[in-house]
């Protein structure tokens, strides 16, 4: 009898969210760069209710910082794309074919 239950590509799984970290953290950059005030409109936004105008400054985009963040972002997200997906494989194992399962 065939399982129900979907196993996970763990490696799959994983690159699909550091390349989709990657790709939201290089549209943030371009705005950054492009518009900064818009930038610090929406950072105020996200932190709901915290006035980040204390923190505001002009604002500039190194392509050596942006570069370092970009790589820095994807191997955090791959990292947590992995156990993401290898916790869920573990907690909805399924028995193999012949080990009991009906």
């Amino acid at each position: 009898m065939t399982s129900m239950h979907t196993k996970l590509d763990a490696q799959g799984f994983a690159l699909a969210a550091a390349g989709t970290v990657g790709v939201f953290y290089i549209v943030c950059t371009i705005v950054v760069a492009i518009w900064p005030d818009a930038a610090w409109v929406l950072l105020s936004q996200v932190f709901h209710l915290v006035d980040v105008t204390q923190f505001q400054r002009p604002l500039s985009v190194e392509l050596s910082a942006a570069a370092s963040g970009l790589v820095q972002t994807t191997l955090y997200a791959y990292g947590g794309g992995l156990v993401f997906a290898l916790l869920y494989n573990w907690l909805r194992r399924v028995p193999e074919d012949g080990d009991g399962a009906q």
